[in-house]
């Protein structure tokens, strides 16, 4: 009977000590944006706005920090604490709120709150994901075409010229390798994104394919910005526009072959025929083969294929095998990109043109 009673007082204890999250609309609205992307991010955002609406309950002890709001700056949120909550009184708005990072938010609302596992790397990609998404209105992205190529390659045009891989890119400045890019005007474009005072924020090259691995038209090669967040800007753009994009904003053979789209992971060839040869190539981050008639890109190499991997302007063949890669004895110097592909049934032919 005692220990009965005693279960008794203990679990209404737990009933008097329960409570539930309060969250401010604009901070759901982030949530809520974020839980429609294709990413880690997307599941805990979902997770959340799922235990916030729905009111699940908490333990009052733990509710320490409450009615959260998002904050003035993009990487901060607002809260008070539930003790100096007072009747009558907005909690959003009244006197004595502070701010917090939003990943030490996010670490606090999901495992000390909900006991929801998340890990460093989950939430600091969280973060990225949620600053990307500004109040202030849609990102400012613009095109740049042809000559005007040159002014998103222009490190005094950088919102800064040293952060980011942006401001640590191979090819800022190095405008004479760039006629590739200026006289392939209906082949490829150069996405830029300017910050409030007109400065490039970020950039990416996107092409038109002629081989595609799916039924996307445009590809958005590697993004580089300033600051990391603004990648998830990109992506979220690409999306919007039905471009393929990659899967790691890098560099590589075998990365050269993962992209996403819609919102799914994939895997294959893509092509670009060009107009025109030239002398000087930019380094090529997916794009990386030169047909041995330098009138077509790839991610996979063709017969006597180049490489543009060098960051002085050159084209060279593969140290390995001199561009003779084999489609029975694909090359580990310039083919692994290729034995993926294999790997998963995919028809590769890195000879393609060697009877021509």
């Amino acid at each position: 009977m005692i220990n009965n009673y005693n279960n008794f007082l203990l679990n209404e204890s737990m009933l008097i000590l329960e409570a539930f999250l309060s969250v401010h609309s604009d901070f759901l609205s982030k949530l809520d944006k974020i839980s429609k992307q294709s990413n880690t991010s997307a599941t805990i955002a979902d997770m959340l706005l799922s235990r916030i609406t729905d009111k699940d309950w908490v333990s009052e002890i733990d509710l320490k920090q409450n009615y959260f709001k998002a904050g003035t700056e993009s990487d901060k949120v607002s809260f008070i604490q539930q003790n100096r909550v007072k009747d009558g009184v907005d909690p959003y708005t009244m006197a004595g709120r502070s701010d917090l990072k939003v990943g030490r938010a996010i670490k606090y609302i999901a495992k000390d709150l909900y006991d929801i596992s998340i890990n460093d790397k989950q939430i600091e990609d969280f973060v990225n994901v949620y600053k990307s998404i500004g109040a202030e209105g849609e990102p400012n992205f613009q095109f740049y075409i042809g000559d005007d190529i040159k002014n998103g390659y222009n490190s005094d045009n950088y919102f800064s010229g040293s952060y980011g891989s942006l401001g640590s890119s191979c090819m800022n400045d190095e405008f004479s390798y760039l006629k590739i890019y200026r006289r392939n005007e209906k082949k490829v474009r150069l996405l830029v994104l300017l910050d409030d005072n007109g400065k490039i924020a970020g950039r990416a090259l996107v092409w038109k394919l002629d081989k595609s691995p799916c039924d996307a038209e445009y590809f958005m090669d590697r993004v580089y910005t300033n600051r990391d967040f603004e990648v998830n800007k990109f992506i979220e753009y690409a999306e919007n526009n039905n471009f393929l994009y990659k899967q790691r904003m890098s560099c590589g053979d075998s990365d050269a072959v993962k992209f996403r789209y819609k919102g799914k992971e994939l895997i294959g060839e893509i092509r670009v025929k060009l107009d025109g040869k030239h002398n000087k190539y930019p380094y090529m981050d997916t794009l990386f083969c030169l047909n041995k008639d330098k009138d077509e890109v790839s991610n996979i190499p063709s017969w006597k294929s180049y490489q543009l991997w060098d960051t002085g302007g050159d084209r060279e063949r593969c140290d390995d095998c001199d561009g003779k890669s084999k489609n029975k004895d694909l090359c580990y110097g310039c083919s692994e990109g290729a034995m993926l592909l294999k790997s998963e049934g995919i028809e590769v032919d890195v000879e393609r043109g060697r009877n021509k």
